[in-house]
């Protein structure tokens, strides 16, 4: 080889092994760091944000009624829509939810329905609603009143053989109706009623007096008073 000529080196082999193991400890705690810290993080993160239908039916609540007025309308229930965290808004109970009717605005004593609209709040911050179903309810505010109506005996059934039913005498002779202005005029009559028995002799009973329309059918809503006569 002729003098000042350069001398041709070859590169060194990688030693992968070495790579690998040169500070083995070290690498394997910055990695145990590393995974700890994406663990946390995955962890802390918000759970997004889902939009789910309520399983189920909410039952509205009847609100607070002016003095001397009676909310008339079949509140029923409503369909709900909710959007919340993942693994809250989807795991809510009917308890949680709860549905009220908004009557600001309707007239009392005013003979036509008008459409209240309904709110649905929930238990939990983080949970909204965002749609019910229906979104209103058709009802009106009733005026309360009163009547004093005669209670008249009617009788369950026939007397004994060979006895006859005599007039009966009632105490109380009048009975005080109250309830809606609509229920109260359909009141066309007060039964009480009572039952013979085997006894032969003067037949004394306590009774619930009835008010009852032009067709005999019992009225439901109405306060009677008293309540025996």
């Amino acid at each position: 080889m002729r003098a000042g000529a350069q001398r041709l080196t070859w590169p060194r082999r990688l030693d992968l092994r070495r790579i690998v193991t040169y500070d083995l400890p070290l690498k394997l705690t910055a990695l145990l760091i590393a995974v700890l810290f994406w663990l946390a993080s995955v962890q802390n993160a918000s759970p997004r944000d889902i939009v789910v239908p309520f399983d189920g039916r909410v039952p509205v609540e009847k609100p607070a009624v002016p003095n001397g007025y009676v909310l008339r309308g079949n509140l029923g229930d409503v369909a709900v829509t909710l959007r919340g965290p993942e693994g809250v808004v989807d795991r809510l109970s009917v308890a949680d939810l709860r549905a009220t009717l908004d009557i600001t605005g309707i007239d009392p004593g005013s003979p036509e329905s008008h459409d209240a609209k309904v709110f649905v709040v929930t238990a939990n911050d983080a949970v909204k609603v965002v749609d019910v179903s229906p979104a209103t309810v058709s009802v009106r505010l009733e005026r309360i009143t009163s009547r004093t109506v005669a209670v008249q005996v009617k009788f369950a059934n026939s007397p004994p053989q060979g006895l006859q039913p005599a007039t009966g005498s009632i105490s109380p002779t009048e009975v005080k109706i109250t309830g809606p202005e609509s229920s109260v005029a359909l009141v066309a009559a007060v039964f009480a009623t009572v039952r013979f028995g085997d006894v032969t002799t003067d037949l004394t009973q306590s009774a619930p007096p009835v008010p009852v329309d032009a067709n005999g059918l019992p009225i439901d809503g109405l306060q009677v008073e008293p309540g025996v006569v």
